[in-house]
This record gives C-alpha cells, structure tokens and sequence, in this order.
C-alpha cells in the first residue's frame, strides 16, 4: 500500500475511533451531545493530525522514540489549538486533559491497527517467499 493511501486509511480509522471515544464520553455527560458541527471538527482534527503525520514521515526521522514523541505532540497541540479555534470545549484544565485522554487513546489505536496490519502484511509476504522457495526447491528435485 502506498504511503498517502495509508495515511488516509489511518485518517479514517482515526475518525471513526475519536467519534466513538467522543460518543462514549457523551453518553457520561463529559462532552455534550454529538451534533453535525462537532462530527465535522472531528473530522478536520482527525485529518490535520493525519496531514502532520504524512509530513513528518516524509522528514527523515531516524530515530523510532523521537518519532512517536514528535507524534504524539502534533495529537495535542492539533487538539488543543483545534478546540480553541473551534470553541469545541471550553479551555481549562478538566475539559483539556479528558480531550488529550481521548486523542492518545486514538493514537495508540491507530498505532494498535497499524502494527496488526504490518504484521499481516509481513505474514503474506512470508508466505509468498516461503511458496516460492517450495517452487523453486520442486523445480529442481524434478
């Protein structure tokens, strides 16, 4: 899979996961109710966070903890400014963190699916080398 493909694949999945996290919270009476507005500014944060991470992949990070810290800090710095621009919550210390809460749990979904499908992919690739391997071997027993 390319690399914007993927990106885009971990925007939606981003999305989805923040709505869910953000329906969960609703249904406490942390957050108000989910409104057409509110899914629409999940959206734009799922997918600014998601522009971020396609850019900085295009840096050349080598190091794998200054990555994931540098990730990590774009999901708060887009949630924090994206909520006072868009008056999502009001700014103070309980609305911040449980909004910061949500977007490290979705970050590390995302990061959580994203290992699965590596794993996947390594499998197949695995099994399609090993397939080959058994041609080859037969071919020339043969």
């Amino acid at each position: 899979m390319n690399n914007l493909f993927l990106h885009i694949v971990f925007g939606c999945i981003s999305f989805t996961v923040s709505t869910i996290f953000y329906l969960l919270f609703s249904s406490f009476s942390t957050f108000p109710p989910l409104k057409e507005q509110m899914a629409f500014n999940i959206l734009i944060i799922s997918f600014s966070i998601t522009c971020l991470m396609y850019l900085k992949n295009l840096l050349p990070f080598n190091h794998p903890v200054v990555s994931k810290l540098f990730e990590i800090f774009n999901v708060v710095i887009v949630l924090l400014v994206a909520g006072t621009v868009f008056k999502i919550f009001p700014f103070n210390w309980a609305n911040s963190l449980a909004v910061i809460l949500i977007g490290l749990m979705t970050y590390a979904v995302v990061m959580i699916v994203g290992y699965g499908a590596n794993l996947f992919d390594a499998k197949k690739i695995n099994l399609a080398i090993q397939s080959k391997k058994r041609r080859l071997s037969d071919e020339k027993n043969h």
